[in-house]
């Protein structure tokens, strides 16, 4: 029998009784429907409201529900349904990533903390 861990170089340290990287795949899959809820709300429904998006045979209040349903359904779905079917694996990364950073030097982990600010602004 072979130990799959041996290839590792594995830290008991990092084991708990919640397993972490379920719990951010978890995260993850309701945060995708709630980011594009989001952007459609402060970005795409503001120019519904002032008449950007006018059709003459559709109310606009449909044409509002259309977008919702579009951006809260359709556009995270292949998110969704790719983190649900790779869970583990995504799980197991996420633990791995987390046990591994601290062995970083400090100057790189602010280089890659400000630059990832930067990005998200």
């Amino acid at each position: 029998m072979v130990n799959d861990m041996a290839f590792y170089d594995y830290d008991e340290s990092f084991e708990s009784e919640i397993y972490w990287g379920l719990v951010v795949v978890s995260l993850q899959v309701l945060f995708f429907p709630l980011y594009f809820l989001a952007l459609t709300y402060f970005y795409v429904l503001p120019l519904v409201d002032n008449g950007a998006f006018t059709l003459p045979f559709l109310d606009r209040d449909l044409v509002k529900g259309l977008i919702l349903f579009g951006t809260v359904i359709v556009f995270p779905l292949p998110y969704v349904l790719w983190s649900v079917k790779q869970r583990y694996q995504l799980a197991d990364a996420y633990e791995h990533m987390g046990s591994r950073i601290w062995k970083l030097p400090i100057t790189i982990k602010i280089f890659y903390g400000i630059n990832s600010l930067v990005v998200l602004m």
